[in-house]
């Protein structure tokens, strides 16, 4: 039978024995654990140009408890701009441990002068830091290097971690990519465009994935299926489909909407409970002859 999209497989809790793969990260650690091991995977598949995306504000604790750290699919968490670059500062330095080997030739690139700095101060207090952490890109043709005030000389740095690249970092990536070749890691941190052309989405994680719904989630691991779910009124996501690309909105669409007509007691009651239609506005009346 032929299909002209990703066919969603509704599925429940009772006949989900031996899929134990095909679930969501419930904590930050298993989101930690798991982000790591598609890392790891990656390069093992040869892959070098690679993508990551996870919630705005979705916090590690790597520099210390605080406030304001939301549910997973939780449609009503309103993020702070402190707490996203508190959580991008995070997941940087979650990447930066995975290739801890290589911390004399690693370089952060940050979004803008303040994240940069904020960066510097604060992994300052932390045991790992880079060899640089600034805003600008190294220029092509100047052997890769980063200069004396940026940390790595006239080195080639052999892990680059961009983190939220705007427009300009993106196109300047594009010669600098071509330059390290096989010899170079670029790794992007929530970047706006998913998935960016040349790159590996090896692990997303995506709150409130449709426009239409409040709530819900989309979450793929490289190397498995995607999946759509929304928490339940525990506070716990819920997988009822997956797919083995990535759905277009028509289908997160549709596949929400058998989630929130869902009855089977087997899915537990109440696992669309963080998952809800947006308001529609009404439209303006028509002034009376």
């Amino acid at each position: 039978m032929k299909t002209t999209g990703p066919m969603w497989l509704i599925i429940f809790p009772a006949v989900t024995q031996g899929m134990a793969a095909s679930k969501f990260p419930t904590s930050p650690k298993e989101v930690a654990t798991s982000l790591s091991e598609c890392v790891q995977s990656a390069l093992q598949g040869r892959q070098q140009r690679l993508q990551i995306m996870l919630p705005d504000g979705l916090r590690f604790n790597v520099e210390g408890r605080g406030q304001g750290q939301q549910m997973l699919g939780d449609p009503l968490a309103r993020v702070k701009t402190t707490q996203r670059l508190r959580a991008d500062r995070e997941l940087a330095y979650l990447v930066l441990e995975m290739f801890q080997g290589y911390r004399d030739e690693t370089a952060c690139i940050f979004e803008d002068t303040k994240a940069t700095k904020a960066a510097q101060r604060e992994w300052a207090k932390l045991p790992l830091q880079p060899a640089a952490v600034r805003t600008e890109l190294p220029r092509k043709g100047a052997g890769v290097g980063f200069g004396v005030a940026g940390g790595l000389g006239a080195a080639q740095p052999k892990v680059l971690i961009v983190c939220r690249p705007c427009n300009k970092t993106l196109e300047g990536l594009k010669p600098l990519s071509e330059e390290l070749g096989t010899e170079g890691v670029i790794v992007l941190l929530n970047c706006e465009w998913c998935p960016m052309p040349g790159y590996e989405l090896i692990y997303s994680l995506e709150e409130n994935p449709h426009p239409e719904w409040e709530g819900g989630l989309l979450h793929y691991s490289f190397g498995g299926s995607w999946l759509l779910g929304a928490a339940n009124n525990k506070g716990a996501p819920v997988v009822h489909g997956t797919s083995p690309a990535r759905p277009a909105m028509n289908d997160i669409g549709l596949g929400f909407e058998r989630i929130e007509s869902d009855t089977n007691w087997f899915s537990n009651k109440g696992a669309a409970a963080a998952l809800k239609r947006r308001a529609v506005a009404a439209a303006p009346a028509t002034p009376s002859a």
